[in-house]
């Protein structure tokens, strides 16, 4: 805000003309007689004002050149605050997933109960062993452990957001928590673009200003002066800038603006292939994502299948508990595997926003 106002003063500034100067002294005074006399009629007391005339195509060249820096500045800022929107959702997904993850494994953790009650209930009467006990009993810890973990995440994430949003503020779990789906935008949408070309468009201001800086700024003085014993005096004076004709200088400030916009027209094109390139990517992951989490659907469907036959061969004591526990912790995998492509989608939504 502080930058924007800046430029809008300037703006205002260099359209108007400069100040004007006051001057005001003793003239033609005898050293031996530091004060005004009539026995010295050159002596006198004078007061005089100075207004420089800056050409008015000059002054609105200037001023048009602040008016793109302040719409570069708003751009700018633009940029941050998408960039800032952008983190703070990311960090605000990643604690909100902290709680699925949850979910998942505190299921996991009551699966992993009930198949140790009924291991025990097996273990009295000869149809499953000590092992399957004492492995199921490793996985559960195992799962202790990951709920640890995931609480200490949401503790970090939690704090991320109040650095980046600076401040406290009350967060809580959002399981109707809903961000659109990929959007089809232009790349010359881009505010990234945007602000290249108005940076382009500064330089161009910039040349015509540099043309045109040869152009003499006017002085004009008026003086009056006071004199003992003899009459007052008044004074006019019109000074001109010299040269009053175009330069090499003016020349060569023209041709290094002229470098620095063919500069920026080469980032203009490279940022367009970056920005395709990024955007087409992005795409792509997200669509290869898609296809990945049907996948992962279809296979936990036909582990679950497995499952409730493990479950009904265990009974008959053709099946063991390690067949059982393999592949409930490929289902687990497989869960949480989907959970962080949900997340990596999510985030992929939120690079796209930004960058478009």
């Amino acid at each position: 805000n502080n930058l924007e106002k800046i430029s809008s003063l300037k703006e205002r500034y260099y359209l108007s003309f400069p100040n004007p100067k006051i001057t005001f002294g003793f003239n033609n005074i005898e050293l031996n007689k530091p004060y005004l006399s009539s026995n010295n009629p050159m002596g006198s007391f004078s007061i005089g004002i100075t207004q420089e005339y800056v050409p008015f195509i000059k002054r609105k060249l200037e001023s048009e050149i602040y008016s793109k820096e302040k719409e570069v500045v708003k751009i700018s800022k633009y940029i941050f605050q998408k960039q800032l929107k952008r983190q703070i959702k990311e960090n605000y997904v990643d604690f909100i997933f902290t709680y699925r993850k949850e979910e998942i494994l505190k299921n996991q953790l009551n699966l992993y109960n009930n198949y140790k009650s009924i291991a025990e209930e097996y273990y009295k009467y000869g149809k499953s062993g000590l092992k399957d006990i004492l492995s199921i009993d490793t996985k559960i810890l195992e799962i202790q452990k990951d709920l640890e973990q995931v609480y200490k995440e949401r503790e970090i994430q939690k704090h991320r957001i109040f650095y980046l949003i600076g401040g406290y503020f009350p967060l809580k779990d959002d399981k109707d928590i809903e961000f659109e789906e990929i959007q089809s935008k232009s790349v010359e949408d881009s505010p990234y673009l945007k602000q290249i070309y108005l940076e382009i468009e500064k330089i161009d201001n910039e040349i015509q200003k540099s043309k045109v800086e040869y152009l003499p700024n006017l002085e004009f003085m008026g003086e009056y002066m006071y004199r003992t014993g003899m009459p007052d005096m008044i004074t006019f004076k019109v000074g001109v800038q010299i040269p009053v004709f175009k330069s090499k200088k003016e020349d060569l400030v023209v041709l290094q603006k002229k470098e620095e916009k063919l500069i920026k027209q080469l980032n203009l094109e490279d940022e367009k292939l970056k920005l395709t390139n990024t955007v087409l990517s992005i795409k792509s992951t997200y669509e290869k994502n898609n296809k990945i989490l049907k996948l992962y659907k279809n296979l936990i469907y036909e582990k679950e299948k497995q499952i409730k036959a493990i479950e009904l061969s265990l009974k008959y004591n053709k099946s063991d508990f390690k067949e059982l526990i393999d592949i409930l912790n490929e289902v687990l995998q497989l869960n949480l595997e989907m959970l962080n492509l949900r997340v990596e989608n999510l985030k992929l939504i939120f690079q796209l926003e930004e960058v478009l």
